[in-house]
């Protein structure tokens, strides 16, 4: 398995492994999602329907593979943020123990993040909702990848030029924090 479905099946067994802990925590009951003792309801929400996310897809079948515990996997195909927040609120009214979610707009969806947090273990992953109450934000440090990729270019382009940034949407908070450490690295 490569680096990418590792850190996927880890984003998984995280997810799976913090409402073991919270679930069971105070009970007496000892268990493990290797076990196959309970199956947690687990759910993968992305921001789109893209190539980008194959490899979080076999990551995740790896996961149930490794554990029988099956994860979700929940596409909103028009990548909008009024999609994923029907899908996410069909998760919490399905009974969900936990989801991970790539926010498309952080802003705009505190209120419904914060309404599933109370009811389900929230991880953000890939862009985050520093502002909502999940539980951790599992991805990379999205200024600190700007900053490293405008070193880049600086060496790249010693004497300076123009340059394209593509991002899916600026709401997601992933987009606009890359782009903004690339512009603090290239000033």
């Amino acid at each position: 398995m490569n680096t990418t479905n590792r850190s996927w099946a880890a984003l998984a067994l995280a997810l799976a492994l913090a409402a073991d802990t919270f679930l069971l925590s105070g009970c007496g009951e000892k268990t493990s999602i290797s076990s196959g003792a309970k199956k947690y309801k687990l759910a993968f929400v992305i921001n789109n329907a893209s190539d980008f996310w194959t490899p979080a897809q076999a990551g995740l079948k790896k996961f149930t593979a490794e554990t029988g515990n099956p994860v979700d996997y929940k596409i909103p195909a028009s990548g909008k943020t009024e999609e994923q927040k029907a899908i996410i609120e069909d998760l919490v009214s399905q009974g969900y123990d936990g989801i991970a979610v790539s926010v498309n707009s952080p802003k705009d969806q505190i209120i419904d993040l914060n309404n599933a947090a109370q009811k389900l273990f929230l991880i953000c992953h890939d862009s985050d909702a520093p502002d909502s109450k999940r539980l951790a934000y599992i991805g990379t440090n999205n200024i600190e990848g700007g900053r490293t990729l405008g070193e880049h270019l600086k060496k790249v382009l010693p004497e300076g030029g123009k340059i394209a940034v593509f991002v899916g949407t600026f709401s997601a908070d992933n987009a606009a924090q890359r782009l903004k450490g690339i512009e603090e690295a290239l000033k």
